[in-house]
């Protein structure tokens, strides 16, 4: 229950928490007390005005991700934590979430007596499947996959195209997971997500600042 320096966190709140707290104070108990709500880099960028984005080839629930849109005192409570995409803080909410966790997202949800798309319409959302699914013109998405093998490439060109659109700028978080035994998996990974960096790097121009780092180094 000691407070941790975990990265997730502190890059998003520039504060520590305890492990398993999702931007929360270390007030929290983790799985029985809330603490006080963090804000966090994305909810910075959102009360500015700026479009928000969230790519990750894990869970959309999953810590990283949910550390920049969500406060919980329980990393595991999958489905309270992906409501929140649709309850902001701040500004409209994040524009472009991108990742994976569909049948155990929709479970959890579910568990809550909750219907996701019902949740997803009552705020003019729609949870798409497939990237080929997001509208041409759009500028905003939410695509929850089944698949955990999420063409992170595909992704992040999908979530800066729309993000582009806005007017103020925009903040994207991209997650690469390589939480694995599978090496060939895992290298193969990090080999896709090196190229991304280096693409994304050369496309978005000398004002906007890319920023690479790593979990639990």
């Amino acid at each position: 229950g000691r407070r941790r320096p975990n990265s997730d966190h502190v890059v998003a709140t520039g504060e520590r928490t305890h492990n398993g707290v999702i931007a929360q104070s270390a007030a929290a108990v983790r799985g029985q007390r809330d603490g006080a709500p963090l804000k966090t880099i994305l909810e910075y960028a959102e009360e500015r005005g700026l479009a928000t984005g969230i790519v990750t080839d894990d869970s959309l629930a999953g810590a990283t991700p949910a550390a920049r849109y969500a406060h919980a005192n329980e990393r595991d409570r999958a489905g309270a934590i992906f409501l929140q995409l649709f309850a902001p803080r701040f500004g409209d909410g994040v524009d472009v979430d991108i990742g994976a966790g569909r049948a155990a997202i929709l479970s959890s949800v579910a568990a809550l007596g909750r219907d996701l798309d019902q949740v997803a319409r009552h705020r003019q959302r729609t949870v798409l499947t497939r990237l080929e699914d997001v509208p041409a013109g759009a500028r905003r998405a939410v695509v929850l996959q089944d698949a955990e093998d999420l063409d992170i490439g595909a992704a992040v060109k999908t979530a800066l195209r729309l993000l582009a659109r806005g007017p103020n700028g925009y903040f994207l978080m991209v997650e690469s997971d390589v939480h694995t035994d599978r090496v060939r998996h895992g290298l193969e990974r990090m080999v896709a997500f090196d190229r991304v960096i280096r693409e994304t790097a050369a496309a978005v121009g000398p004002n906007t600042l890319v920023l690479f780092t790593a979990d639990h180094s």
